[in-house]
C-alpha cells in the first residue's frame, strides 16, 4: 500500500516537474524570448544600422572635407575659378526647396534650358559614338576582320551576360592553347574577329582600361572594412545575449540551393574564400590583396576580339622575354612595338579597338608584335646564377644590343617560316615573288625609352655588320637627349652617381630594381590612385603638383596607375643602372652608350676608352627611313630634345622627318593616344 502510494506521488511529482518546466518554457518564449528576439532584431539591429550609416556618413564628410580643402587650395594656387566652378556643377537643391513638395522644387527655366542642353548634348554624343562604331565596323568588315553584322547585332544582348558567359567559354577551352588557336588556323585571308558586346572595346577613344570596372580605393576599402566590424561586433553581441539567455540560435541566410559561386571563377576573381577538401579556408592576407585588374579582365583586353598569340624569346645574354603578337600570318607587312620606360606591351591595346596603335596596326594589314624589355614579368634567366639582385645589372645598352636584337630576330624568323614557299601563309604573285618577300623588314614603333632602343639597336646592327631587318622607324618622343629634364629629376641627377659608385665599389656586378618593391605597398598605392578619382579636387591638386615637377606634362599620370600591369603582384620597373644611364644622358648632353666608369672597362665594351657616340653613328642608319614624333606639351622629353635627334640625323644623310603635334603630353602618344597621332602614325608604317 505504501510502495503504491509512494509510486503515485512520484508520478505526481514528475508531472508537476514537466508541468513547471512547460510553465517555465512557455514563461521563458513568451516573456523573454520575445523581447529579446524583438530587441535583438529591431532595436539592436536599428541600433548596428545606425553605427554602420553614421561609419558611412563619416567617410563621405571625409571625403567632402579632403574635395573640399583640395579645391580651396587649387583656386589659391592654380586655378582661382576653380572652386566655384566646382561647386557650380554640384550644386543641389536647398531644404526648402525639398520640403515645399514637387511643384516648389521646379527648377527656374534656365535650369530646364540647361537640362535639356545637356540632355540634347548626350544624345548627340551617342548618335556620334554610334556612328563612328558602324564605320569601324565597315571599315573591319571590308578589311575581312569581323563578322556580319546581323550577328554583330545579336551580341549586343550578350553585354547582359558579360563577363560570366565569356569566362565560361574561356575556362571551356583547353589549358595553356586558348591564345594561340585564336589565330593559329592556317588560310589566305586574315582571321576573323570575335567581338564582345561589352562598351570597354567600343569607346573611340579614352581610357578604356581606367573605365568600366568595379574597383575600390583605400577610402571605401576602410569603410567597407568598419562596417564589416561592426557587423561582426554587433552579431557578437546578439550571440552572447542568446547564449546567455538560452535562446535559440537564428538560422544563417543561405541563398537557394546552397549555391556559393564557382571555385574557378572566385579562384581567378580572388574571392574572399577558397574550397579545400569540402571545408571554406579563409586566405591570407596576401591573397586578399588582389589586383586592380583581374586575369579575366587582361584576357578581354587582350583578345577584344582579335586573335592574340604569345612568344617566348630568349636574349644573347640569356634573359627570357615574353612577346605578344596579334597575328596575320599571311601578311607580308609586319610591326614591332616597344614600350616605354615603366610600361609593357598593354600600353598599345590599352584604348579600346578604336584608340588602340596596335589595333589599328592590325586593321590596316599588318601582322603586329608587340615587344617587352627585360625590366617586365617574368624576369627570368637562363642562367640560375645571374638571377635575383644581377639580373638587373644592365643598362640601356642592353636594351637595345640584346632585347631589341632578340625580338627582332624572332619576328624574322617567324615571317621567313610562314612566308616560304609552300607554307600556305603565302599569297598569290609565284613562287619567285613569295621568296623575294622572305627578307622583306618590318616596320618599327617606339615610345620613349622604346625609341632610344631601338636607335641603339639599329647604330649597334651597323656597327657589326649585320642586318637589322627594319623597314622604317617611328619614333615617339625618343630617348637620348635629356638637355631640357624635369625639375623632378634634379635631385637624382646629384645622387644616383654616387650611389653608383657606393655600389659598384661595395657590390661589382649587382644590379637592383627601382619600383614599389612590396605588395603591401602597391596595394595601398593602386587603392589611393583609385580615391584620386572619387576626390576631384584632391586629384586636380594632384596633377597640378605632377605638372609642376614635370615641366608642365599634361598626361594622366594618375590614370595611368590603373592600368592592368600596374597590381599587388607586380609591376614594370626600372633597373638602377638604365637610371644610371638617363643621368648620365642628363649630364653630358648627349646620346651616348653606358660609361662604365673607367678606360678600361670602356675599352672592353667599346674599343675605346669612352662609351660610344649613338647619333655619331646615325650615318649607319641611312637606308631606313626615321620619322620622328614630338609632343608640344611633353615635360618628359622636350620637343627641342627630340629635335636634335633630327638634325643630328639630318646631317648624317638620314631620310628622316620631324612632326610636332601641338597640346600632346609624354602618355598620349601611347596610353591617351591622340586620334590625330594614331592617324600619322598609320600613314607613315603605309609608306613603302
Amino acid at each position: 500500500m505504501l510502495a503504491a502510494a509512494a509510486a503515485r506521488l512520484g508520478q505526481l511529482a514528475g508531472q508537476l516537474v514537466w508541468w513547471v518546466f512547460i510553465v517555465i518554457r512557455w514563461a521563458h518564449a513568451n516573456f523573454v524570448a520575445r523581447p529579446c528576439d524583438f530587441f535583438l532584431d529591431s532595436v539592436l539591429g536599428s541600433w548596428e544600422e545606425a553605427v554602420r550609416v553614421s561609419v558611412r556618413e563619416s567617410f563621405a564628410w571625409m571625403a567632402r572635407a579632403i574635395n573640399g580643402l583640395s579645391a580651396q587650395a587649387v583656386s589659391l594656387f592654380v586655378d582661382p575659378n576653380y572652386y566655384d566652378s566646382m561647386r557650380a556643377g554640384r550644386r543641389r537643391p536647398t531644404a526648402w526647396q525639398a520640403s515645399c513638395g514637387l511643384l516648389a522644387a521646379l527648377p527656374p527655366p534656365c535650369s530646364l534650358a540647361r537640362v535639356f542642353g545637356s540632355s540634347e548634348r548626350l544624345l548627340y554624343e551617342q548618335q556620334q559614338r554610334q556612328t563612328e562604331i558602324l564605320l569601324a565596323a565597315e571599315r573591319l568588315h571590308a578589311a575581312g576582320g569581323i563578322l556580319a553584322l546581323p550577328r554583330r547585332r545579336r551580341r549586343w544582348l550578350g553585354f547582359l551576360r558579360w563577363p560570366f558567359g565569356k569566362w565560361r567559354a574561356a575556362g571551356s577551352s583547353s589549358h595553356g592553347n586558348s591564345h594561340e588557336k585564336l589565330g593559329s588556323s592556317p588560310g589566305l585571308s586574315p582571321p576573323r574577329m570575335r567581338r564582345s558586346g561589352s562598351e570597354l572595346f567600343d569607346r573611340p577613344s579614352g581610357y578604356a582600361m581606367a573605365e568600366g570596372m568595379q574597383r575600390r580605393g583605400l577610402l571605401e576599402e576602410g569603410r567597407i572594412a568598419l562596417e564589416l566590424a561592426v557587423t561582426i561586433v554587433f552579431d557578437a553581441v546578439r550571440t552572447s545575449v542568446r547564449a546567455l539567455l538560452l535562446l535559440r540560435k537564428r538560422p544563417k541566410w543561405e541563398p537557394a540551393g546552397g549555391y556559393h559561386g564557382s571555385s574557378w571563377f572566385s579562384d581567378w576573381t580572388g574571392g574572399e574564400r577558397r574550397a579545400t577538401r569540402g571545408r571554406a579556408r579563409q586566405r591570407s592576407l596576401r591573397a586578399a590583396r588582389t589586383r586592380s585588374f583581374g586575369v579575366l579582365e587582361d584576357l578581354q583586353v587582350w583578345t577584344a576580339g582579335y586573335p592574340l598569340e604569345e612568344h617566348v624569346v630568349t636574349t644573347e645574354d640569356g634573359c627570357i622575354l615574353h612577346m605578344q603578337r596579334i597575328p596575320r600570318k599571311g601578311s607580308r607587312d609586319t610591326v614591332f612595338f616597344q614600350h616605354g620606360v615603366l610600361d609593357t606591351s598593354l600600353g598599345w591595346v590599352s584604348n579600346g579597338i578604336q584608340g588602340s596603335q596596335a589595333f589599328a596596326a592590325w586593321d590596316q594589314g599588318h601582322d603586329v608584335w608587340l615587344g617587352n624589355a627585360r625590366s617586365n614579368p617574368p624576369r627570368m634567366h637562363a642562367n640560375p646564377r645571374l638571377g635575383g639582385s644581377r639580373y638587373w645589372n644592365y643598362s640601356l645598352n642592353e636594351l637595345g644590343t640584346q632585347d631589341i636584337a632578340a625580338q627582332i630576330a624572332q619576328i624574322h624568323a617567324v615571317k621567313m617560316r610562314e612566308l616560304r614557299p609552300g607554307s600556305g601563309y603565302g599569297q598569290a604573285g609565284g613562287a619567285m615573288e613569295r621568296a623575294a618577300s622572305l627578307g622583306a623588314p618590318a616596320g618599327a614603333v617606339g615610345h620613349s625609352l622604346g625609341g632610344a632602343s631601338l636607335l641603339i639597336y639599329a647604330v649597334y646592327c651597323g656597327l657589326a655588320g649585320r642586318p637589322h631587318h627594319l623597314r622604317r622607324m617611328v619614333l615617339l618622343t625618343p630617348a637620348g637627349y635629356h638637355a631640357n629634364y624635369p625639375s623632378a629629376a634634379f635631385p637624382f641627377v646629384y645622387l644616383v652617381p654616387l650611389l653608383m659608385a657606393g655600389l659598384s665599389w661595395v657590390l661589382p656586378g649587382v644590379g637592383a630594381p627601382v619600383y614599389i618593391p612590396s605588395s603591401l605597398l602597391r596595394y595601398i598605392a593602386f587603392k589611393f590612385s583609385h580615391d584620386l578619382q572619387q576626390i576631384p579636387g584632391l586629384n586636380e591638386l594632384i596633377r597640378a603638383a605632377l605638372r609642376l615637377m614635370l615641366n608642365g606634362d599634361k598626361s594622366e599620370w594618375d590614370r595611368a596607375l590603373q592600368m592592368p600591369h600596374y597590381n599587388t603582384y607586380g609591376m614594370p620597373a626600372i633597373s638602377l643602372h638604365t637610371g644610371a644611364h638617363l643621368i648620365q644622358l642628363i649630364r653630358t648632353r648627349r646620346f651616348l652608350m653606358y660609361n662604365y666608369g673607367s678606360a678600361a672597362a670602356n675599352r672592353a665594351a667599346y674599343g675605346q676608352d669612352t662609351p660610344l657616340d649613338v647619333a655619331a653613328s646615325y650615318g649607319l642608319l641611312q637606308g631606313l627611313p626615321v620619322d620622328l614624333v614630338a609632343g608640344g606639351s611633353d615635360g618628359i622629353i622636350a620637343e627641342v630634345d627630340v629635335h636634335s635627334h633630327y638634325e643630328a640625323m639630318r646631317a648624317a644623310g638620314v631620310q628622316v622627318t620631324f612632326k610636332r603635334f601641338q597640346n600632346v603630353g609624354h602618355l598620349d602618344v601611347t596610353f591617351g593616344m591622340k586620334e590625330e597621332i594614331r592617324r600619322y602614325v598609320i600613314s607613315r608604317l603605309l609608306l613603302p
